[in-house]
């Protein structure tokens, strides 16, 4: 993160750091948008930081607990399976307690080095985007620093097109399905024995 941050302490004419943890006064400033924009970034769910099916057990105490960095968690289970904290309580029952597992979609905020380079581009341009229109009130600047910010979610977008196309398309479902219909078969299953009858 310490590149990101020496981004934006450019982007105001301070100068970089060595360190992230630099007592400079302008760093502090410069993490916070960062981490401000990684959240935000993140909590939509992309291909990086969304795990589909992911199943949670109660504890000891009959809690189901969520990993730390939970951005959000929505049950397959049950609608009324509901994020507090870091635990899951059921709004139907009004307890924390539950008797049995619950498997849902995870959306998880992801350190800095975990993050795809397309997705930390999108990141250091929206921190910069508000970072340098408190500090420098440019119009022109900023002008410039949203179309950067425009052209990176493009970047990211695509990428995760093309992730989420090569993961449907090799997925067990799409090759047996390939498998059975040719093209110009008319709709005749394929024989894999006599590929050609």
């Amino acid at each position: 993160m310490l590149e990101a941050i020496n981004f934006l302490l450019e982007e105001i004419g301070a100068t970089p750091v060595a360190d992230e943890e630099s007592t400079q006064p302008d760093v502090a400033g410069a993490r916070r948008r960062l981490l401000t924009a990684k959240k935000a970034v993140q909590r939509r769910g992309y291909w990086f930081n969304r795990d589909e099916d992911i199943t949670f057990s109660p504890n000891q105490e009959s809690e189901i607990t969520l990993p730390n960095n939970t951005l959000s968690y929505v049950s397959h289970n049950n609608a009324h399976h509901v994020l507090r904290g870091n635990r899951l309580y059921n709004s139907l029952d009004s307890t924390y307690k539950f008797t049995e597992g619950t498997t849902g979609l995870l959306i998880s905020d992801l350190e800095w080095e975990e993050i795809p380079f397309s997705a930390q581009e999108v990141i250091k341009w929206m921190a910069c985007n508000t970072y340098t229109r408190r500090e420098l009130e440019d119009p022109a600047r900023t002008q410039e620093i949203l179309m950067e910010l425009n052209q990176a979610r493009m970047d990211l977008r695509h990428e995760e097109v093309q992730t989420t196309q090569l993961s449907l398309n090799g997925s067990p479902r799409a090759v047996r399905a390939r498998s059975r219909v040719r093209p110009y078969s008319m709709g005749r299953s394929r024989n894999p024995i006599h590929p050609g009858g």
